[in-house]
């Protein structure tokens, strides 16, 4: 579940084991798709009446970057356009603020990181 989307940490391993991986792909003339969920993100703290709708990290968002439709998460933005993700709060991509931040991301992931291309999550 997604939610510091600048840290690419994990289990799996590293940011910089993740970079040599690209590398050895590129390599072998291979590319690699990075697999991105835009659709929802996970909150990384509660608002003050007790709501996951607070997000930290570099794109640090409140509820205004989230569906105003959304059942579970009081969020402040325009109603979604699609289906409800109701395990983590319905981003609001007709904010300009939120696709802004969001076409920096994925140039991070491609100038920075390294991949060529995206598997669009939750995608119809």
């Amino acid at each position: 579940m997604p939610s510091d989307l600048y840290n690419l940490n994990s289990s799996y391993g590293s940011v910089e084991e993740l970079k040599y991986c690209i590398d050895e792909m590129h390599s072998q003339d291979l590319l690699a798709l990075g697999d991105v969920v835009l659709n929802h993100r996970c909150a990384h703290k509660q608002s003050p009446n007790g709501v996951w709708n607070i997000f930290g990290g570099k794109l640090s968002w409140g509820p205004e970057a989230i569906v105003c439709d959304d059942p579970n998460f009081e969020g402040r933005g325009n109603p979604s356009s699609g289906d409800i993700f109701h395990a983590a709060p319905n981003i609001d991509h007709s904010q300009d603020f939120v696709r802004k931040d969001i076409k920096g991301w994925l140039n991070w992931l491609r100038n920075d990181i390294g991949f060529d291309g995206w598997r669009l999550d939750f995608v119809r």
